[in-house]
């Protein structure tokens, strides 16, 4: 019996201690715990924390609780880990839904900041004339109102806003203050110039001056007419139309200076204009700018275009208009047909590009280099103001028009002929029936 007792002493192990076996895994064998096995510890371990944190426990039950919480089964585990990653998931989305609205916001506040900014620089270049610099004529009737005076300015093309006009006015404390009458001046001086303006007296009606100039003048025509209605000079206008101040204009870049007699011969656009009557230095360029604001109005990008198309400068083809204005003046409808038969001689290649045109012989300077009947192709430049009618049927000439000559009788009847043989017979017969007006 003693032999039995003493066995496990002599065995060297301590007592209470099972002797190592094959049932006992040695410690090299133990696998680390998974990153799952480990949250569950964890989990196991905050619950047994929260146990021990309960105030409905004793204090010494508490700390028992500690040692006798039961650990979490697996299905507890696993709900915990679903419930913190749910948690993890609507944390990240509510950061997300939080940037764009941020987004939103920022791009509201860019859309606002960039409305604000043009509504400055709109305002500004309103009232200080930016971009503006033409001629303008109103008249302000006694009694006008802000409103009126405003919408009176935007129909002559002085100011683009009427709105900012009137606010403006109103900020000067000007509203009761304009006069009435007649004004001519430059839109340059934006809003507040025009306000200043109209603060004072304005022209009587007895000096405006309706004047109209007519198709097919010339430029000496012009300056009579202008000169017998006080407008201006012939003196200050043939100054005012040798001032480099008008080369601002598109039409003017292709017009050939030194060529040319009158720099703007033929672009003094027929139409009926307001002036008034202006006994200073500066009336010729006043009543000149009025009549180039008007001509360029006249020309738009879509000309330019057309006559590049063509293979011709805007001048060249003022040039051609003129002649077309001369020889058939108040005939609309035959204009295309005789800018066809000009267009067919200027690509003559079995003979000389002789227009013939009898006008350009009567033209009075040029020392005969503006005769078509002896010159060659166009003219340095245009004999007199073409209508508009004219400019359009040189841009678009009838097509596939198979003349070369035409001749008018003396009820401008128009023959259009193929050959010089069959114009000459034309001719003939005209004078002999008494209708040649040659």
């Amino acid at each position: 019996m003693n032999d039995e007792k003493n066995t496990p002493l002599e065995s060297g192990q301590p007592a209470g201690q099972p002797e190592p076996n094959d049932e006992m895994p040695a410690v090299e064998n133990l696998k680390a715990p998974s990153e799952a096995e480990q949250n569950g510890i964890k989990l196991a371990a905050d619950f047994r924390m929260e146990g021990m944190k309960d105030p409905s426990l004793p204090g010494g039950l508490r700390e028992e609780a500690a040692d006798t919480t039961p650990a979490p089964t697996q299905a507890e585990i696993e709900a915990a880990l679903k419930a913190r990653k749910s948690g993890s998931r609507k944390r990240k989305k509510k950061k997300k839904s939080g940037c764009l609205v941020s987004a939103i916001w920022v791009g509201v506040i860019g859309i606002i900041s960039i409305a604000l900014a043009v509504c400055i620089i709109f305002t500004f270049s309103e009232i200080l004339g930016i971009s503006k610099d033409e001629e303008v004529m109103v008249t302000i009737d006694q009694g006008d109102s802000v409103d009126v005076i405003a919408q009176k300015l935007k129909d002559a093309n002085a100011i683009n806003y009427p709105i900012i006009f009137r606010l403006y006015s109103k900020l000067k404390g000007a509203d009761d203050k304009f006069q009435y009458g007649t004004y001519l001046f430059n839109s340059n001086i934006g809003v507040d110039g025009i306000i200043e303006e109209l603060q004072q007296p304005g022209e009587n009606q007895e000096n405006v001056v309706s004047l109209r100039i007519p198709e097919g003048a010339t430029a000496d025509e012009i300056m009579e007419l202008l000169e017998e209605q006080g407008v201006t000079t012939k003196g200050k206008f043939r100054t005012a139309m040798k001032k480099k101040a008008f080369d601002s204009y598109a039409f003017s870049s292709s017009i050939p200076e030194g060529k040319v007699y009158y720099k703007f011969e033929g672009y003094l656009f027929p139409d009926t204009y307001q002036f008034i009557k202006d006994a200073s230095d500066r009336s010729g360029e006043r009543a000149l700018e009025i009549i180039l604001d008007n001509m360029d109005k006249k020309l738009p990008d879509s000309y330019y275009d057309r006559a590049e198309d063509l293979g011709y400068t805007m001048h060249e083809i003022m040039t051609l208009a003129s002649i077309v204005e001369a020889e058939a003046s108040g005939f609309e409808k035959e204009m295309p047909n005789v800018a066809a038969v000009f267009f067919n001689r200027l690509n003559w290649e079995d003979q000389p590009n002789l227009l013939g045109s009898t006008p350009t012989a009567s033209y009075p300077y040029g020392n005969g280099k503006y005769d078509t009947n002896k010159n060659p192709g166009l003219p340095p430049g245009p004999i007199c103001s073409p209508s508009l009618s004219a400019i359009r049927a040189v841009l678009y000439p009838t097509e596939e028009f198979q003349y070369d000559y035409f001749v008018t009788d003396k009820n401008m009847e128009f023959y259009y002929t193929k050959t010089l043989q069959e114009h000459n017979a034309t001719i003939a017969r005209l004078k002999k029936e008494g209708m040649w007006d040659g």
